[in-house]
């Protein structure tokens, strides 16, 4: 039994893979070396798949025909047909959440397709050469048995694979996500999406620029407010109206004055090693940065505020959900509330997208979870997150600005939290609960040119640019 059982086994374990490398590796050869058209092509592609079929029943049914087998069904054919395939099977149903990757997964399941169907041919090979060494009564009951482990191990896979199946989103056609690419908002960018000031700005600065630098999703700010103020002697007009098509956009001033990176961290690190003389953010992280350079021993940056950010939550216009508490959106991203039926909608699934932007979601971990898990984001079948959808059933969240750029038309319907619509007046006072300051952190002896670049973007003019551009500026709109 000992030999019997390991001689299957590891027959049933790597017959199948290796007859189907085997198949694979002649079909590549043939392409690759002896066929050139299309015809002979499609006979190869018959002939090896042709002999992969026939090898498979033939190699199971030589292992058991005229073999002494041991007396029951179950010893019989379990260490050869059954565990073959639970420990593949398993192995992509566990392996799988853990490394939430569904292009991983389906990559694996059509390693396994194509494994599987030479191990079942493999396996009925095998029924067929050990039919009649067992009596009729002991082959159904040891084939009852056999199909009662398959159905309970089916139902372990099943719920496995259901959890990805669900928690993956398959782009239906003419379904695509909005996307904003931000470095086109770079000053030195050709024909860039910068917003100007509704008239010149009093302020010119002709040489010495401040070099700016900062969190990537403000750069729609701090490159606007270059783009208004930054020229050069050679400026005919230097004012950025909104008529701007960028053809000053190869000025040196603009190339090597504004950059960005994806999070406030490198920009304050410039900051403090005198790589940048302004570094743009939210407070919040600039405080935590600016700790930090203290215990290096460097001088604590000034920070400035200069515009309100919020975090706001939005839906498919035409969900008749229009108001969540604080509470229910971190049920919601906890996993406790599913269906729109708990908070008041139809009793359809709550498809809560997330997102990787790794400053929003901080956001989102702050202010709404408080220290609560948020359930396994929404994939895609690309192994990224999943972006916001907008579907009847999708609930999303975005910082102001982008979620109004990303949705100008009116498609969407931002929801009042606990009572309070996300409104700039509402954001400016911070009676919306999901706020926050936006900074500007610079050096304490900022040398003149610094000075008045920040002392602009804090007075009349520089508010609002802000208030233009699209963010919530301090102290709201002014005479233009």
């Amino acid at each position: 039994m000992t030999r019997y059982a390991l001689i299957s086994f590891t027959a049933g374990l790597l017959l199948p893979p290796l007859l189907c490398a085997a198949g694979g590796l002649t079909f590549f050869i043939l392409c690759s070396t002896l066929f050139s058209s299309l015809d002979t092509l499609i006979y190869a592609i018959c002939g090896s798949g042709g002999l992969l079929l026939l090898l498979a029943p033939l190699a199971g049914w030589r292992l058991t025909a005229g073999q002494p087998l041991p007396p029951t069904l179950a010893e019989r054919y379990i260490p050869l047909l059954l565990l073959p395939p639970l420990i593949y099977l398993m192995a992509l149903s566990v392996f799988w959440p853990l490394l939430e990757r569904p292009n991983l997964y389906l990559a694996l399941f059509s390693i396994a397709h194509y494994a599987v169907v030479p191990w079942l041919l493999f396996a009925l090979g095998a029924f067929w050469g050990a039919r009649k060494s067992a009596p009729a009564r002991n082959r159904s009951r040891g084939l009852l048995r056999m199909l009662g482990y398959v159905g309970l191990v089916g139902i372990v896979i099943g719920a496995n694979l259901y959890d990805i199946v669900s928690n993956t989103l398959y782009r239906e056609e003419g379904e695509a996500a909005k996307e904003i690419y931000l470095p086109a908002y770079l000053p030195s960018v050709s024909a860039n999406l910068l917003v100007g000031p509704a008239s010149p700005p009093s302020l010119r600065i002709m040489a010495n620029y401040p070099l700016l630098d900062g969190d990537i999703n403000l750069l729609p700010l701090y490159g606007a407010v270059a783009r208004a103020v930054y020229g050069t002697p050679n400026d005919k007009n230097p004012a950025s109206h909104d008529d701007d098509t960028g053809d000053n956009a190869d000025d040196p001033y603009s190339l090597n004055v504004v950059n960005y990176n994806w999070t406030l961290k490198r920009a304050m690190s410039q900051l403090v090693r005198n790589g940048c003389d302004i570094a743009f953010g939210d407070l919040a992280s600039a405080q935590e940065l600016a700790a930090l350079a203290v215990q290096e021993g460097r001088e604590a940056p000034e920070l400035t505020p200069i515009a309100r950010e919020a975090l706001v939550f939005f839906v498919h216009k035409d969900n008749p959900v229009r108001s969540l508490s604080l509470a229910q959106l971190g049920d919601i991203y906890a996993g406790g509330i599913r269906s729109w039926e708990d908070v008041g909608g139809p009793d359809t699934r709550i498809f809560a997208f997330q997102t990787d932007d790794e400053r929003t979601q901080q956001a989102l971990n702050s202010m709404v979870m408080h220290g609560r898990t948020t359930i396994r984001p929404l994939m895609d079948q690309t192994a990224s997150v999943a972006d916001y959808r907008n579907r009847p059933d999708a609930l999303g969240y975005a910082f102001f600005w982008r979620a109004h750029r990303l949705f100008p038309d009116g498609e969407i319907r931002f929801l009042t939290i606990d009572g309070i619509a996300p409104t700039p007046e509402n954001i400016r006072s911070g009676r919306y609960p999901l706020t926050f300051p936006l900074v500007m952190a610079t050096r304490q002896s900022p040398r003149r040119e610094v000075k008045d670049l920040m002392d602009w973007i804090c007075g009349p003019e520089g508010q609002a640019l802000i208030d233009r551009v699209g963010f919530v500026s301090l102290k709201g709109r002014v005479a233009e």
